[in-house]
């Protein structure tokens, strides 16, 4: 995982408690522990940084065979965009004051996967 912590939402159709409103989860969500530092899950390239309103910076890495990750409430980005990264440099920072999670997901061929089944075929 891009960071050490609890996943606090998984993939998959979940209920949100004050709604009551059901909603799919594209990725996890996972509550960060001490260590801030957000660290790439394969071998890549940054693709795309986007800064975004309530996502802070959106991270996109390409990876071989098809594969995209992306990491989100990065609030200190360490890598442009076109650079090669290796598993485990660390890509960014969160402000644990602003977020507590960091959105994670996985795409497959553009399309989302359980980050959980990949991970854990590693």
């Amino acid at each position: 995982m891009p960071v050490e912590g609890n996943i606090v939402r998984p993939f998959g159709e979940y209920v949100d408690a004050k709604t009551k409103k059901s909603f799919f989860n594209n990725g996890v969500d996972i509550e960060i522990k001490d260590d801030l530092n957000v660290r790439c899950v394969f071998d890549g390239k940054i693709e795309k940084v986007e800064n975004t309103k309530d996502n802070g910076i959106v991270v996109t890495i390409s990876h071989s065979g098809n594969y995209k990750t992306k990491y989100y409430n990065i609030s200190e980005l360490l890598k442009d965009i076109g650079e090669d990264v290796k598993k485990g440099d660390v890509i960014g920072q969160i402000d644990k004051e602003k977020n507590k999670t960091i959105h994670f997901e996985v795409l497959f061929n553009n399309n989302f996967v359980d980050p959980l089944k990949l991970m854990s075929t590693e």
